[in-house]
């Protein structure tokens, strides 16, 4: 209960704020107006493909369990869990996927856990890698060895946190990673590589679109620090689609990207907007799944 008072005040906090800032700048936004049809088709081409991604990634997963499913039926698993973590208030579709996967295709919730913590182990090894590529190119040798100290502090951090506050949790997350063998199978592992590498363009195709359409002028090594740390924003989700999360994220580091402020945040809606019609595109294949269904095209191999 008070986590979710949390997020509601965290939420309210976040529209509020935005709120403000439109109503003292509007004319920034004016520019959102000026989209061409060609560059809204491009940004959704790109956030279609971080969508298409977590399908091939949940017919990889489904794999593991020596079980199939199509590419249409993992699509509208992951068209619902899409809108309810944009739109399902306080709802996340990474819990739907797994009690899904546990109803409709007996995955246990532990193998689905570590499946889900190695799925991304993979993901942020990659963004961090395009966080620290971007790093160098932009700021030189000195700023990414002060990114993984500090990197490496925060995760050591965040250890000792977990560990004091859950210790029971983590020594059962730490065990079942230790007893699942299984999931460590080279092909599926580099389908999961692949299909995140797919999805990280995406991101970046959709970010590159939406900063060149407002004006912003921006180096690859600074395309690659806006592509690589938005991803962390997953991690502390705390509101719907990580609202004013990955805004204050992006804000905290705009010196090494060289944008401004107004950049970011009309940049940023840009982004929130067109992906409401991209979800639009995606929302057909929803429907019936939370009727708990299982989607018909599902087989044992």
């Amino acid at each position: 209960m008070k986590s979710k008072l949390l997020r509601l005040i965290l939420l309210a906090t976040v529209l509020v704020a935005f709120v403000l800032y439109y109503i003292y700048n509007q004319a920034q936004f004016a520019k959102i107006g000026n989209l061409t049809f060609w560059e809204i088709l491009l940004i959704i081409i790109g956030q279609s493909m971080v969508i298409i991604s977590n399908i091939f990634i949940l017919m990889i997963l489904v794999r593991f369990i020596s079980r199939r499913v199509s590419f249409l039926g993992a699509a509208r698993i992951t068209a619902y869990s899409s809108l309810i973590n944009f739109f399902g208030f306080l709802q996340g579709g990474l819990g739907f996927r797994g009690i899904y996967l546990k109803t409709h295709f007996q995955m246990s919730l532990r193998k689905y856990f570590v499946l889900t913590l190695v799925q991304y182990c993979i993901f942020f090894s990659f963004a961090g890698l395009l966080l620290i590529v971007g790093l160098w190119l932009t700021s030189g040798v000195q700023q990414v060895v002060f990114f993984l100290l500090l990197a490496l502090f925060l995760a050591l951090l965040a250890l000792v946190i977990i560990d004091r506050i859950k210790p029971a949790a983590y020594v059962q997350a730490l065990e079942r990673l230790k007893k699942t063998h299984d999931v460590f199978q080279a092909l599926p592992l580099l389908g999961v590589a692949a299909a995140t590498i797919f999805q990280l363009g995406g991101s970046m195709l959709a970010s590159a679109v939406e900063l060149h359409a407002i004006g912003a002028s921006i180096s690859l090594g600074g395309l690659l620090i806006y592509t690589g740390i938005s991803q962390f924003a997953i991690i502390i989700a705390l509101t719907p689609g990580a609202i004013g999360i990955r805004e204050t994220i992006l804000l905290i580091v705009q010196q090494q990207m060289h944008l401004t402020t107004e950049t970011i945040i009309v940049a940023s809606t840009i982004d929130r907007v067109v992906y409401f019609v991209t979800l639009a595109l995606f929302a057909p294949l929803a429907i019936g799944v939370k009727r708990g269904r299982p989607v018909k095209d599902t087989a044992s191999e």
